[in-house]
């Protein structure tokens, strides 16, 4: 018989209810994501549950990856944890062997993630540490892959890899992939972390160190302890001395910076080593007062306040650090010291 008229009677077998049968054989993917909705539609939820079982995952390659999410949502829409755990370990080992570069890490967590609202929080964590262990088979060629990582972290209190995993990973670290690493000290205990960054941040170019700090403060979302504190500090300050000032991106980070409100400390402490070295950036000196009136220090964060408006209020339009420096001043002062400010121009 043709492949057309095997499918066909494949698609009968199963529409009929006989595809529950023993010694069936195995459906191949493409062909179980045709059978699927007309069983669905039927009413044959049982048939349509054994016709997902007997998929045949043996050959997966690219051509059929674009089946694998259909069928995952099936699983899933049947609230079928084991199911959708079967179907989510093939298709993502297919996705990482295939996909070299990872530019689908991205479309891989939130799938992960419905599979673990079906599955005990044990399985869960097997799955992602599955996951990782097939992103960790080779790190200098994992790409974006290795942005998955975290992701799934942040599903769980305990570190999904061991401290030696950890320090391997950040020791294979291409030193033009920089700006992505800050993202893996959330794998890292506070208490380790200063060795860590002593390890990577020599392979960081000097001119983007103040940057990569900046990203790797809005990165970590725990409380960060005082002796790594002090050595982000420290490792700031020297940054700050080797800054290409003419680098825009660096001074918008500030933003960030201000917005947080985790570990404000440390955050303000950052924000004023640039202004004690004499770099008078408007945004940098917004940031700096907005930090202050947060962390209850009004007489303080006004009196700066008004001297960064009183520089900027008389600068053009085009001038983008001034326009934000406003903005972030007059979101975090007005109305309440209007009559501060109206007497100050």
């Amino acid at each position: 018989a043709s492949p057309a008229e095997e499918e066909q009677k494949t698609k009968l077998r199963f529409l009929v209810g006989a595809g529950s049968s023993e010694g069936a054989a195995f459906v191949p993917v493409p062909q179980a994501t045709r059978l699927y909705l007309p069983l669905l539609a039927a009413g044959k939820r049982e048939e349509a549950r054994v016709l997902l079982r007997r998929v045949d995952f043996s050959s997966l390659g690219k051509d059929v990856l674009e089946h694998m999410p259909v069928l995952l949502s099936a699983a899933v829409q049947m609230e079928d944890g084991s199911l959708a755990l079967s179907i989510g370990r093939h298709w993502i080992r297919t996705l990482i062997k295939t996909d070299k570069q990872g530019r689908q890490y991205w479309s891989v967590s939130p799938m992960i993630t419905r599979i673990g609202t079906l599955i005990e929080k044990d399985k869960f964590r097997s799955l992602c540490q599955y996951v990782i262990s097939l992103i960790l088979q080779d790190i200098e060629k994992a790409g974006n892959w290795l942005n998955l990582i975290p992701m799934l972290q942040a599903h769980f209190e305990e570190p999904l890899l061991d401290k030696e995993q950890v320090s391997d990973l950040l020791e294979k670290v291409d030193g033009n992939r920089w700006y992505w690493v800050g993202s893996f000290f959330a794998l890292v205990r506070d208490r380790d972390r200063p060795a860590a960054l002593r390890k990577i941040l020599p392979k960081v170019p000097k001119t983007r160190r103040m940057q990569f700090l900046l990203s790797l403060l809005e990165q970590i979302q725990d409380d960060i302890g005082p002796d790594f504190a002090d050595f982000i500090a420290e490792s700031f300050d020297a940054a700050v001395g080797d800054l290409d000032q003419k680098d825009q991106y660096v001074w918008y980070q500030f933003l960030n910076i201000a917005n947080n409100d985790k570990n404000m400390e440390l955050r303000l402490r950052l924000a004023k080593i640039p202004l004690e070295r004499g770099i008078k950036n408007d945004l940098v000196r917004a940031a700096y007062a907005v930090m202050l009136n947060k962390m209850e220090r009004t007489e303080e964060a006004l009196k700066d306040a008004l001297e960064v408006y009183g520089n900027i209020i008389g600068k053009p339009q085009t001038d983008f650090h001034a326009n934000m420096a406003r903005q972030m001043i007059t979101g975090a002062f007005l109305p309440e010291h209007t009559d501060a400010f109206l007497a100050h121009l």
